[in-house]
C-alpha cells in the first residue's frame, strides 16, 4: 500500500525553497519539506532536501558545496523536483530515502558544467566527492561519520535538443 494514504481530504506536505543570489557568481539554495510522518496523519516532520552554495565560474566548470542530490542518474537528481519523466504517485522504494537503498543525498563538493556543440547538442557532467552512506543504510543523511564512508560519483550526459533537452547518459 502506498504510504501516506488516508480517506477523505488531506495534505501530505509542502516544500519551501529559498534561492538567493549572494554575489554575481554565488547562489544559495535551501529546500525544506514539511510533511506528515510516514504512515502518519497529523504529526509534522521537517526534512532538509537540499542546502548548498553554487559558485558559477564558467558554463564548462562550476562548483557547489553542501547537501545536494547525489549526481547519479536522472531519477535521483530530479525525483523530488517532479521532472517530466516522473510518472509515479509515490517515490519508488529504490529512491526512498527512508530505506536508503540508493544514496539519494550527498554532503560534500561537486564540480559540474556543460559543453555546447552545434545544433543545440550539449555534453553535461557532474563529479562529486562526499560522505557516503552510513554503516546503517536507513540512518539520517545528516548524522554521518565524517571520518569514514567516503563516496565519489560521476555523471556524463548527452543533452539532445528535443523536448526539454532529453538526456542520455551514464553515471555511477
Amino acid at each position: 500500500n502506498p504510504v501516506n494514504t488516508n480517506r477523505g481530504f488531506g495534505l501530505t506536505g509542502t516544500d519551501f525553497v529559498v534561492l538567493a543570489d549572494m554575489t554575481d557568481n554565488a547562489t544559495f539554495l535551501g529546500e525544506i519539506n514539511l510533511q506528515t510522518g510516514r504512515g502518519g496523519s497529523s504529526d509534522l516532520e521537517h526534512d532538509v532536501e537540499r542546502f548548498f552554495v553554487n559558485y558559477r565560474i564558467d558554463p564548462r566548470f562550476n562548483v557547489q558545496a553542501g547537501l545536494f542530490f547525489t549526481p547519479i542518474g536522472y531519477n535521483n537528481r530530479f525525483l523530488y523536483a517532479r521532472a517530466w519523466l516522473m510518472n509515479s504517485i509515490q517515490v519508488p522504494d529504490f529512491f526512498e530515502e527512508e530505506l536508503n537503498l540508493f544514496p539519494t543525498h550527498s554532503i560534500g563538493v561537486a564540480a559540474h558544467g556543460q559543453f555546447d556543440f552545434t545544433n543545440g547538442h550539449r555534453i553535461a557532467y557532474v563529479v562529486s566527492a562526499a560522505n557516503g552512506r552510513p554503516h546503517t543504510p536507513d540512518s539520517a543523511v545528516y548524522a554521518r561519520d565524517y571520518t569514514a564512508n567516503k563516496e565519489t560519483t560521476g555523471l556524463v550526459e548527452w543533452l539532445i535538443p528535443a523536448f526539454k533537452g532529453s538526456p542520455v547518459g551514464v553515471g555511477g
